[in-house]
C-alpha cells in the first residue's frame, strides 16, 4: 500500500508540474511543440500530447528561435521568432520555466502550511545529499517517505512530495527548470547562446546524468531492500 500510495503522489505532481508549464506558455503567447508526461516509448498521442511508458517524468517542448535556425539552415528560410520561448522578454521565459515548480511550492505551502516552505528549502540539500550517497543517504530520504506513506494519509504525502520534487527542479542543472533559467539569465533572456555558455551547458550536462543515474540506483536499491525486508 505505501508503494501506491508513492506512486499515485508521484504521479500526480508530475501531471501537475508539466501541465501548469504548459498552460503557463501557451497563455503567455508560446507556441507548445510537445507535452510528454512519462519518459519512454509513446503509448498514447493527442495532438501535442505524448503519454509514455515510464511515469518517471516528462517534459514540455516549446518552439524556440535557436530549434527554427536549424530548421532554416535546411530549407535556407529565415527562422520564424513569433510563439517562440527565447524570443520572449525574459520575465516571460523565466515564468514560464519556473511555473510548474512554483505551482508545487503553492500546493506544499497549501496542504502543509506550517512546514510546506521549511520543507522546500530542505529538499534542496537531501536531493544533492542523496544523490551523493544513493546507498546511505538516499536510502534514508527514502525510509522517511515510505514510513511516511504507512503512517500518514494520501494529503501529507503529495505535500511533503511536492515540496521536494520542486527543489529537485530548481537545482542548477542543465536538464532541470533551475538550470534552464540560470542559462536564460545568464544570456539575458536573448535567443543567442554565447560559445562560452553553450560549453558550460554541454560540460553541466554530464553531473546531470550522473545526478539522475545516481538517484535512479538509490530508488531501484531501495526497492529490492523493502521488498526482501
Amino acid at each position: 500500500m505505501p508503494f501506491v500510495v508513492l506512486g499515485l503522489a508521484s504521479v500526480l505532481l508530475v501531471v501537475v508540474h508539466i501541465s501548469v508549464m504548459a498552460i503557463a506558455g501557451h497563455l503567455l503567447g508560446v507556441v507548445v511543440r510537445e507535452v510528454s508526461y512519462g519518459v519512454g516509448p509513446v503509448v498514447l498521442a493527442r495532438g501535442p500530447v505524448r503519454v509514455r511508458a515510464l511515469p518517471l517524468g516528462g517534459s514540455v517542448l516549446f518552439k524556440t528561435v535557436r530549434d527554427e535556425a536549424g530548421k532554416a539552415s535546411d530549407t535556407a528560410a529565415p527562422p520564424d521568432p513569433a510563439g517562440a520561448l527565447d524570443h520572449r522578454p525574459l520575465a516571460v521565459q523565466l515564468l514560464v520555466m519556473l511555473a510548474g515548480s512554483l505551482a508545487l511550492i503553492a500546493l506544499a505551502v497549501a496542504l502543509r502550511p506550517a512546514e510546506g516552505l521549511g520543507s522546500v528549502a530542505r529538499g534542496f540539500a537531501q536531493a544533492a545529499a542523496g544523490a551523493l550517497g544513493p546507498l546511505s543517504t538516499a536510502q534514508r530520504l527514502l525510509d522517511a517517505a515510505f514510513a511516511l506513506a504507512m503512517t500518514q494519509g494520501f494529503v501529507a504525502v503529495v505535500g511533503v512530495l511536492a515540496a521536494k520534487i520542486a527543489a529537485l527542479n530548481l537545482l542548477p542543472l542543465p536538464m532541470l527548470n533551475g538550470g534552464q533559467a540560470l542559462l536564460a539569465l545568464l544570456r539575458g533572456g536573448r535567443s543567442a547562446l554565447p560559445r562560452w555558455q553553450d560549453v558550460l551547458h554541454k560540460v553541466l550536462i554530464l553531473p546531470s546524468l550522473a545526478f539522475g543515474l545516481s538517484w535512479m540506483v538509490a530508488g531501484a536499491y531501495f526497492l529490492v531492500r523493502t521488498l526482501r525486508g
